[in-house]
């Protein structure tokens, strides 16, 4: 066999393992894909069995303050209830925005309408204090998307600190970027768990599925945005294009 047919034979042979390489790659990928549609539709299911009692619940909750009215004992308790439905639905959620696709509804917002959307659902411990900066932009972006990513931060924040503390929302713009910071007056983030932190079902909680700042970076990145944290003070910083179309 000449040089020649010594080279084409070996380029073959590169070209077919090459395929079969690709082929691999994209059957695993479809394998994912399979998967990931079969935990959503799953989790999908599950959500809608958790939503009906939780929001009996805290009907239920509502309608005995109103009938019987509480005194101070009485109302770390239903505080520690609601507590406990938010985490709930959150933890609910978080999968739900990791495994399954969602319609997007892109429009031009006020990031004041993203903040108070992020806020309004979220149960304040009386010991924590949420400041928010008056600064206010146009953003295009999905509006509940991005509220659900900024909820996932403020809940993280007050998961952080515990029952006394601040947290700071400061929204501020710089050239074509949009920026987001929550800060929080919490011990911090170690620094061995830095590099992780956004990682599918890493947490550090004894509590939690580890989705929820996976589902952030998730929402950001499709806005063409990016996300980052930094420690002394913990401020996690969410950056978006003015316009990402």
């Amino acid at each position: 066999m000449d040089e020649y047919a010594v080279m084409q034979n070996h380029s073959h042979h590169e070209i077919i393992k090459e395929l079969r390489e690709i082929i691999e790659m994209q059957s695993k990928e479809l394998a994912k894909q399979k998967k990931m549609a079969y935990i959503g539709e799953l989790a999908s299911r599950l959500s809608h069995d958790l939503r009906n009692p939780l929001s009996v619940i805290q009907v239920s909750v509502e309608n005995l303050i109103l009938l019987y009215g509480i005194d101070d004992g009485k109302q770390r308790q239903i505080e520690r209830i609601k507590h406990s439905i938010d985490r709930i639905t959150q933890q609910v959620d978080n999968v739900l925005d990791y495994v399954k696709e969602r319609p997007r509804i892109i429009e031009k917002t006020k990031t004041s309408e993203i903040i108070s959307n992020s806020i309004e659902s979220v149960t304040v411990p009386d010991g924590i204090k949420i400041t928010i900066s008056k600064n206010n932009y146009d953003v295009i972006c999905d509006k509940n998307q991005l509220s659900v990513a900024i909820n996932n931060l403020i809940l993280n924040a007050i998961q952080a600190i515990g029952n006394e503390g601040i947290i700071n929302i400061k929204v501020s713009k710089k050239e074509q970027w949009v920026i987001f910071e929550i800060q929080d007056s919490g011990p911090g983030i170690p620094n061995d768990d830095l590099p992780h932190i956004f990682d599918p079902l890493f947490t550090t909680k004894q509590i939690g599925t580890g989705l929820g700042l996976a589902s952030v970076k998730s929402i950001v990145e499709f806005h063409r945005g990016t996300i980052s944290v930094s420690n002394s003070p913990t401020i996690f910083k969410v950056k978006i294009p003015e316009n990402p179309i």
